[in-house]
């Protein structure tokens, strides 16, 4: 009996021992899967936050893309306007600011036509030149037809002047030359014998 008695305590404490650790196996499984768990929304985590960077780092790429193309074109037309205004004869410097922003002026003028007799009329829109017998116009707001409209019979006709085609008529002032370039109507009023002079003061401008 005794030695049945001990069997069955050996038995229990066996029992009891594997209980026990059986405990601590659940536990540490438990852990595991927490562990687990824990690293599984630490990745998706980090993934989201990698995604959220790429993108957050392409539209950086596409911001600067944009201020380098701006700053590159604010540098070709700072470089433009000046190559326009470096270009324009000294005793015609008043229509370098229109020259600065696209408006055409005449870069040579002929031995006709007295500096000393010139007049520059500024303008908002553009400006007026006048030498006596001959005048020069630009504006951004009037149209060709307020100088075609002045044709005597209506009669027009179109000329090349140039690398320009403008048209040419004959007004109750005298010769009419008009044309529109870069949103910007020109017209030059001369005198019959003054028409070389306009012809080479528009083949001038640029």
């Amino acid at each position: 009996m005794i030695i049945v008695a001990g069997l069955l305590g050996g038995i229990g404490l066996i029992g009891f021992a594997y209980l026990e650790q059986s405990d601590k196996v659940e536990v540490l499984e438990r852990k595991n899967e927490k562990i687990l768990a824990d690293h599984g929304a630490i990745g998706a985590t980090f993934g989201q936050q990698a995604k959220e960077f790429e993108a957050q780092a392409q539209k950086f790429a596409q911001q600067t893309k944009k201020l380098e193309s701006a700053i590159g074109s604010s540098y070709r037309q700072g470089f433009v306007a000046g190559q326009r205004v470096r270009s324009v004869p000294a005793v015609l410097q008043p229509l370098s600011r229109y020259a600065a922003v696209g408006i055409l002026v005449p870069r040579q003028l002929p031995r006709e036509l007295d500096p000393q007799r010139m007049r520059i009329g500024a303008e908002v829109d553009g400006y007026v030149v006048r030498w006596g017998n001959l005048a020069l116009f630009a504006s951004r707001i009037e149209q060709p037809s307020v100088w075609t409209r002045q044709a005597l019979a209506g009669v027009t006709r179109v000329v090349r002047i140039g690398s320009r085609r403008v048209k040419r008529l004959t007004g109750p002032s005298g010769v009419i030359y008009a044309w529109r370039e870069n949103a910007t109507t020109y017209a030059v009023v001369a005198f019959p014998r003054l028409e070389p002079a306009a012809r080479s003061i528009i083949a001038s401008m640029r």
